[in-house]
């Protein structure tokens, strides 16, 4: 517990804001700066996931890349090359993935596919983890460890934005076209193969950073629900993607606040939070419209 529990929020607020630079509390801070950086790429990635509807391929990546976790375990790799590992598995589903989705493979059976490839990588991470010896925990994966962000782990981070902002930027008419009219870019002889690899790719590359942070068992619903709550009102992608990305931050550093005042796990208070958004965004638009019909 960061902050002791007590009646006056605005002195809570004050030390927190007081913690955040304080530099015997480093730790704080960086989940903060994380926050905001964890924002920007699940803004940008969210708001394709969700236009194209591919939340379900998206879980499969993610539940697949324990088998990373795995072999990081099983082999006994350090910090970095365990994120290379859990990364590069990440991106070889991704892949995978991403030749599934094509139109010669009929939607019935990509669904059996997906299921399949979800359960593989979990099931042979697990066994690669049980097969280690010691102790070991894969829990920081699972759940997120979003209070002790290294210095190290915001540098990748960082990386992986400017990557995400990069790569989104000059393939952004692409990417928008392949969300939402396929056949155009079929019709226009683009490749539709290569950048549905490449999204798949980015996407994986995202997932498999932002687990470590989130947590994989969390992180779709962190991925999805911004957006979902962002879309009721407005339908723009790029305006999505930018009010997403803001509304992410703020249901992260809320939940950041609220772990630290109750002792709570920050990972289940992010989304919580988000659900609580959604909820609520969802039910003042459903009266709004009842009372407009009355009127």
């Amino acid at each position: 517990m960061i902050l002791t529990p007590s009646t006056d929020y605005d002195g809570l607020m004050v030390t927190f804001i007081q913690l955040l630079f304080n530099p015997s509390v480093p730790f704080l801070r960086n989940a903060v700066l994380a926050a905001f950086l964890a924002s920007i790429a699940i803004g940008l990635v969210g708001s394709f996931v969700v236009v194209r509807k591919i939340s379900y391929s998206v879980g499969a990546i993610t539940h697949a890349s324990l088998m990373g976790v795995g072999i990081a375990f099983f082999l006994n790799l350090s910090a970095v090359y365990s994120q290379l590992a859990i990364t590069l598995t990440a991106i070889l589903f991704g892949v995978l993935i991403a030749l599934l989705s094509e139109k010669t493979v009929s939607y019935y059976r990509y669904d059996r596919l997906l299921s399949i490839v979800w359960a593989l990588g979990a099931a042979v991470g697990i066994l690669l983890i049980s097969l280690t010896p010691g102790y070991v925990s894969a829990e920081s994966y699972l759940f997120g460890n979003i209070l002790f962000f290294s210095t190290h782990e915001l540098l990748i981070l960082t990386v992986v934005d400017i990557i995400l902002v990069i790569v989104f930027s000059l393939c952004y008419r692409r990417f928008t076209a392949l969300s939402f009219d396929e056949e155009y870019l079929w019709l226009r002889g683009v490749s539709v193969r290569r950048y549905r690899v490449l999204f798949f790719s980015l996407v994986a590359l995202c997932m498999s950073i932002l687990a470590s942070y989130i947590g994989i068992i969390l992180l779709l619903a962190l991925m999805t629900v911004p957006v979902a709550t962002v879309r009721m009102f407005s339908g723009i992608l790029r305006i999505v993607i930018l009010r997403s990305s803001v509304l992410t931050a703020f249901y992260i550093i809320s939940g950041i606040y609220i772990s630290s005042i109750f002792d709570l796990p920050a990972s289940s208070i992010i989304v919580l939070l988000a659900i609580l958004g959604y909820i609520l965004l969802f039910v003042y638009i459903a009266i709004r419209q009842r009372m407009s019909k009355i009127q």
